[in-house]
């Protein structure tokens, strides 16, 4: 099964915290630049201890890692 993740960034954060589709998510990558509702999604997202990625690298790693573990 495909992880399911939720991307955050100044261009797609409408400022709202989207918990239900966060719960839903198996992590979260957030895109580089300034946006104070991703810094809220970042926040909400580590509350429902959901891991947050600032790269790809990072996130492929961590599943990678996962599946293989």
């Amino acid at each position: 099964m495909r992880p399911k993740v939720y991307i955050s960034g100044p261009l797609t954060s409408s400022g709202n915290e989207r918990e239900n589709v966060l719960a839903a998510a198996d992590a979260l990558i957030r895109l580089p630049g300034e946006s104070g509702g991703a810094d809220a999604e970042v926040d909400c997202a580590r509350a429902l201890g959901i891991p947050v990625f600032c790269s790809i690298q990072r996130l492929l790693g961590h599943f990678t890692l996962g599946a293989v573990a």
